[in-house]
């Protein structure tokens, strides 16, 4: 994949879409034990290397708000991975994992979905004992 318009055809093609516009594609995935969880794809334009711009596919999923759980306590879980990290954005405590669009294949954005996902049910589980959804 190469370009912001094959990925979405790809995850079209692949998942059933909660929600879409021309820049975010949100899949909702059910979980064991009767949980559910949302990942987001989003495509980013930022500027790298001086002033050249280059697109990027950014993957989150939420885990709560910035009052319903221990932001350090979560930020402590997430350091150990090797995919994602932990972010705050409008109030919201999130998994993020983000990856230049151009050389982006299959396997980089199914493996970070699938671990952005789960990584974000975990943590929503351990500190708020609920699946928010």
């Amino acid at each position: 994949m190469a370009t912001w318009q094959q990925v979405a055809d790809y995850l079209r093609g692949n998942y059933k879409i909660h929600k879409e516009t021309d820049t975010f594609l949100t899949l909702r995935f059910g979980l064991p034990g009767n949980r559910s969880q949302f990942v987001t794809v989003k495509r980013v334009v930022g500027i790298s290397h001086g002033d050249e711009r280059s697109e990027w596919v950014e993957i989150i999923s939420p885990v709560a708000t910035v009052d319903q759980i221990d932001v350090a306590r979560a930020s402590e879980i997430a350091a150990g991975w090797l995919c994602g990290g932990i972010v705050i954005e409008r109030g919201g405590v999130f998994v993020r994992h983000s990856a230049p669009l151009a050389a982006l294949d299959t396997n980089e954005l199914e493996r970070p979905m699938s671990v952005l996902m789960s990584s974000a049910d975990s943590i929503e589980k351990e500190l708020l004992g609920i699946d928010r959804l």
